[in-house]
């Protein structure tokens, strides 16, 4: 989903703060080009022309949760889906997380990312894609939420998301432990091809 066609109907968030394109915004909207705040929020889509996103301000109470969640998903089986999207927390943003919610049972799956950094604001207008593993949901149908927390203090910052995907990858991404493994692997065959060209040479004098 890369929202080019406004938010399309089975997209929803909860209670009453639905999506919905509004100046002063209550939820998550739909926007392109910059948001309504100068130094916050995103300059434009990372795909097309439209993304979705939380304004900092807004009648929402800060602190209050504000939550985009996708339609049902059917995870297939196979060895290692993964969530991907690109995420933009340009300004101090308050927080984001992901929740996979099945069979009535909410889990988050992405921790609260807090849009503060060393030096208290993301001063670089940037995408991060993010990754996030759903291989404990292999052949479930699951829904997605995408959490954005209200910043204490508002016009400080914005929560976008664009260009979201669920990857049927064939193959795990190496964890560090099995990276390490490669890597003693990979040296136990140079050291063994070094030692039968030692021994070739030995042998031919």
């Amino acid at each position: 989903e890369s929202f080019e066609n406004s938010i399309p109907t089975e997209w929803d968030t909860l209670g009453l703060d639905r999506a919905k394109n509004s100046l002063f915004n209550e939820g998550w909207v739909i926007d392109r080009d910059t948001t309504f705040t100068t130094m916050t929020g995103p300059s434009g889509a990372q795909d097309g022309s439209f993304y979705a996103y939380c304004d900092g301000s807004g009648p929402i109470g800060r602190g209050s949760e504000v939550v985009l969640t996708s339609p049902e998903i059917e995870i297939p089986s196979v060895r290692a889906p993964v969530l991907r999207f690109f995420l933009n927390m340009h300004g101090r943003s308050g927080e984001f997380k992901v929740n996979v919610v099945e069979n009535g049972l909410t889990t988050t799956v992405l921790p609260a990312v807090n849009g503060d950094v060393p030096g208290g604001i993301h001063t670089i207008d940037e995408w991060e894609e993010i990754f996030v593993p759903l291989s404990d949901y292999i052949g479930s149908t699951v829904q997605i939420e995408f959490v954005a927390t209200k910043p204490f203090d508002p016009n400080i910052g914005d929560v976008a998301i664009d260009n979201i995907i669920v990857c049927i990858t064939a193959d795990p991404i190496p964890t560090l432990g099995q990276w390490s493994l490669i890597i003693m692997v990979l040296t136990f065959m140079v050291v063994g091809v070094i030692g039968l060209r030692s021994n070739s040479v030995s042998i031919a004098r």
